[in-house]
């Protein structure tokens, strides 16, 4: 075993070492093996982007109360009846009926038209979502045509400035604040007075959602409880977090679905490529190879020899992948739909677990491109190695 394994370093080594006299042969491969890794990490960070900012949206202690059966507050609709049986049944500082609405944008990236929601709040709604904070400008007045819009959008729509006017409808608009919310999926909306949001798009009987704040943990059950024994109600009823990480976990299944066929496909490639250059490599060594057997080199270290030679180019393959998609894709700003309907901005966020995959999936290209010409080089004869 010492013996197997003192000759295997040393032909590894010596094959490392030779590295510098086959240059393209090892570029291509590292090309190759980066990008299929490149690709991964890339849909990865997309998708751990996602799943932050839903997942960071919402409060455990705060219920959401939509339209039976409605699946985003978009398609929901909360009568007023419904809303004053709400308020009789709990303290009326901690409900929040909230409009919303799509209105159009028009990005600044390319000047087109997007859809961007429009939320009409209270201040009793914006008291209970927790790292709201103006960082411009002010919060709306009662009433008025007042606007305050997250970061996202101010980052990413034309006319979003604290000053700016903008017109939805037939409503001239003001943008009076800028706000941030801890990177959650408010950062994407705009947010007027609920009343005048009411009168101005003709939504004073109905809104689409309701929020209540919970005082303790049994109150859900209660209100629960409440909501199927009133025919009045019979309402959707889950905790903010339970909505916003069916959202994260619906949005970033979506990109790992496309993300693994994708890339095990090009991975199967990448696995046919490194297997041509290997056979190239190979080809070129044969007095090489054929030497080690004629100097007493187990024909089982000349195998593992090569296929560690490829292991190390393809982690380090992997290594260039991952530098390369943290330079240019972690902390970059990019969009989604949500629900199919609205954008949503969001950052991408490069993961160390991403990384790990990307390395596993890198040697992995590496051991099977190389293990079927590495047993068939160990197994020729010394003579027909030293002969080629």
């Amino acid at each position: 075993m010492q013996s197997f394994v003192s000759q295997t370093t040393a032909i590894t080594r010596m094959n490392l070492r030779g590295l510098s006299g086959r240059l393209t042969l090892t570029a291509a491969t590292i090309m190759c093996v980066a990008l299929v890794v490149g690709t991964l990490l890339g849909l990865n960070a997309l998708s751990e982007g996602l799943r932050f900012s839903l997942g960071n949206s919402g409060a455990a202690d705060v219920v959401l109360i939509m339209r039976g059966g409605s699946q985003s507050e978009l398609n929901s609709e909360v009568s007023r009846e419904q809303v004053q049986v709400l308020q009789s049944a709990v303290n009326t500082s901690t409900i929040s009926p909230e409009v919303s609405l799509i209105v159009d944008g028009w990005r600044k990236s390319d000047n087109k038209r997007a859809n961007i929601g429009l939320r009409g709040i209270s201040a009793a709604g914006i008291a209970m979502r927790d790292g709201i904070e103006v960082t411009q400008g002010r919060w709306p007045q009662v009433g008025t045509a007042e606007l305050v819009v997250g970061n996202s959008v101010a980052r990413t729509y034309q006319n979003m400035e604290v000053g700016d006017t903008i017109t939805f409808g037939t409503t001239a608009w003001t943008i009076v604040g800028i706000f941030q919310a801890n990177g959650s999926m408010s950062e994407s909306e705009i947010w007027g007075d609920l009343t005048a949001v009411q009168n101005f798009f003709n939504r004073t009987d109905q809104v689409q959602s309701v929020r209540l704040k919970l005082s303790d943990p049994t109150a859900f059950a209660d209100l629960s409880n409440f909501n199927e024994t009133d025919p009045r109600l019979l309402l959707s009823i889950q905790t903010e977090k339970a909505y916003f990480a069916r959202q994260a976990v619906k949005s970033s299944d979506l990109v790992q679905k496309l993300a693994w066929p994708l890339t095990t496909l090009m991975a199967i490639g990448a696995i046919i490529g490194v297997l041509n250059i290997v056979m190239s490599s190979v080809a070129k060594r044969t007095t090489e190879i054929g030497t080690y057997r004629v100097l007493g080199f187990a024909r089982s270290a000349i195998c593992v020899g090569l296929i560690l030679e490829y292991l190390a180019i393809c982690f380090v393959a992997g290594l260039l992948g991952g530098g390369v998609v943290y330079l240019l894709l972690d902390g970059f700003q990019a969009s989604a739909l949500a629900n199919g309907v609205t954008n949503i901005g969001y950052t991408l966020r490069f993961s160390h677990e991403g990384l790990l995959q990307g390395l596993m999936l890198a040697t992995t290209i590496g051991f099977f491109g190389a293990i079927c010409p590495a047993i068939i080089v160990s197994l020729r004869s010394p003579i027909s190695n030293l002969t080629k």
